[in-house]
């Protein structure tokens, strides 16, 4: 109940990526699963800071009853966002989950909630981004207009300061309560290549979904057909700034974030791109095309023998039968065939542009792949859940080899 109070601008996710990658791992919170009644809920308590469990594992103890001391607590933490707590939890590589982000690269900061001085925001603002989230919401009462803009105005200059985040533009809210809220973003960075990218890559997946020729699995061809379609060129000048640091010459990221901001474009979601296939005992095979932890879009393959014993007639009825469910869905490619005795069905998923509420219909998103936050699927949690059942994962990055040192 709690988890749908407020509008999600209000919680955000300041513990999403640990709260997700400490789940995954099993090490924590580990009486909820995917079975628990409401569990999507339970972990958005922990991902907005309201809870962090009742010991050191987060145990949430779902089949006890909720004290009035326990809501009360977290409904003060929803009133007020600097009571929002976060969990001291340690996941290591040996866990096989965790790998570094961009939150990792700024200090961690303490929640303020009306920043009065540029030291105060910037406290504010790492405690937002080392958070991994990109809103922060803030209280000044009988805020104006102009003190809202001025507001705005610092925060993004201290933003900016985090220049490997990309962050160059901020939209502003406030109410009358004073409440203010400010969501970062990378505005007009590599737009158009992001949409070549959507388009290409769901031009792979229909051809392979249709043909089984592997077009989607080849990441990189698809990425370079982005890439083409920019089809013109600009040219902007930048002053870049060298200094020393430790006895080297280098260039910092913050005096030329413009310059480093150009030189990811449109891809930086996709400099950590992978393509993971999970083979089950009963030759069912899943690939899934990730950016970071984030799949982005997968193909579902299963084979059932003995389609010889049966009438063509019969089995055109049973592929179309397969088929026409997914014909009028965005995102949702769909094809049967035979192949000597194998009845062969493929279902592919543009998690760009499929409908959320369908893939839960489907039962795609409870029961077969895990999620991690606002509709996203966590490619770790997932293969941790295939490993379990049984599936052989091997992910493929397409990084050139490294020189030896």
């Amino acid at each position: 109940m709690l988890a749908n109070v407020l509008p999600a601008e209000e919680l955000p996710l300041i513990n999403d990526r640990i709260v997700t990658e400490g789940y995954a791992s099993r090490k924590f919170i580990t009486d909820v699963s995917e079975y628990t009644p409401y569990y999507r809920d339970i972990l958005f308590l922990y991902r907005t800071g309201l809870s962090v469990g009742n010991d050191e594992t987060g145990s949430f103890l779902p089949g006890a009853t909720v004290t009035r001391g326990a809501a009360a607590a977290m409904l003060t933490r929803m009133v007020d966002p600097s009571l929002r707590l976060k969990p001291d939890w340690t996941l290591t590589e040996e866990d096989g989950i965790w790998e570094p982000s961009l939150a990792d690269l700024v200090p961690s900061g303490d929640y303020i909630p009306s920043p009065g001085t540029l030291e105060e925001m910037d406290e504010a603002v790492r405690y937002m981004l080392s958070g991994g989230s990109s809103v922060l919401a803030l209280q000044y009462p009988g805020i104006t207009a102009a003190e809202a803009r001025r507001v705005m105005e610092q925060a993004l200059s201290v933003v900016k300061t985090y220049c490997e985040q990309s962050y160059n533009s901020v939209c502003c809210t406030y109410n009358q309560a004073g409440r203010v809220t400010l969501t970062f973003s990378a505005a007009n960075l590599g737009e158009r290549t992001k949409e070549y990218r959507e388009e290409t890559m769901a031009a792979a997946l229909e051809e392979d979904v249709e043909t089984g020729s592997g077009a989607f699995y080849d990441l990189p061809g698809w990425m370079a057909k982005a890439l083409e379609g920019e089809g013109s060129t600009t040219e902007e000048t930048w002053p870049l700034h060298v200094g020393n640091r430790d006895g080297e010459m280098v260039l910092d990221t913050n005096t030329n974030r413009e310059f480093f901001t150009a030189l990811c474009g449109g891809l930086k979601p996709y400099l950590n791109a992978s393509m993971t296939t999970c083979t089950f005992p009963d030759g069912t095979e899943w690939v899934l095309a990730s950016h970071g932890d984030e799949i982005a879009a997968l193909i579902r393959t299963e084979s059932i023998s003995g389609a010889g014993q049966y009438a063509a007639e019969d089995l055109e009825a049973v592929i179309q039968a397969f088929e026409a469910p997914y014909e009028t869905l965005d995102g949702l490619f769909a094809h049967g065939e035979v192949q000597g005795d194998l009845l062969v069905s493929r279902l592919g998923v543009d998690m760009e542009t499929a409908s959320s509420f369908t893939l839960v219909q489907m039962g795609l998103i409870d029961k077969q792949t895990t999620a991690g936050s606002n509709g996203h699927l966590s490619l770790s949690a997932t293969i941790s859940g295939f490993t379990r059942d049984g599936a052989q994962c091997v992910t493929e990055t397409f990084k050139p080899a490294q020189p030896e040192k």
